[in-house]
């Protein structure tokens, strides 16, 4: 199986679990063949195994891509928590509302230039949006400004 690839010499069986446990990777899905796993289960499994590696800096491309709301959650969570025990995070994402949620630091990149750097309230503008994907958005403030979110203008508003 796949797992017994990954698993590298002398990893805590008890660490390797509670891995595969906060991604929601059965047992029956690590006994599965590669080639007949879902984008979504494909996402999770490389992101567990990016974990068991024990790195201190992680560089993913669209982490949650091709995965489900849930699934999506559950990489940007364990994301969060490993940069809150000081791991190195550093995630591309079209989705400035994970952005909001689960960064500390934004760098906004368009045609190979910055177009924008600092944290996320500092950052993300409905001007920086419309630059970048040529969207108009409405940026709303939740429970005091703990959480913002783009809300789409176009027939929403």
């Amino acid at each position: 199986d796949w797992m017994s690839q990954w698993k590298q010499e002398g990893d805590d069986e008890q660490a390797v679990r509670s891995i595969l446990g906060r991604l929601l990777i059965s047992q029956d899905d690590i006994k599965k063949p590669a080639k007949v796993l879902s984008g979504g289960e494909k996402g999770r499994m490389l992101f567990g195994k990016l974990m068991m590696q024990k790195p201190n800096i992680l560089i993913m491309d669209e982490p949650t891509a091709n995965l489900d709301y849930g699934n999506s959650l559950r990489v940007l969570e364990q994301m969060r928590s490993l940069a809150d025990q000081g791991y190195t995070i550093l995630f591309s994402t079209h989705s400035p509302d994970q952005v909001f949620l689960y960064a500390d630091r934004v760098l906004a990149l368009s045609d190979q230039r910055i177009l924008a750097d600092g944290t996320p309230k500092e950052t993300i503008s409905a001007g920086l949006i419309k630059k970048l994907y040529g969207v108009d958005v409405v940026i709303e403030s939740l429970y005091n400004d703990k959480i913002r979110c783009c809300i789409p203008q176009n027939g929403i508003l």
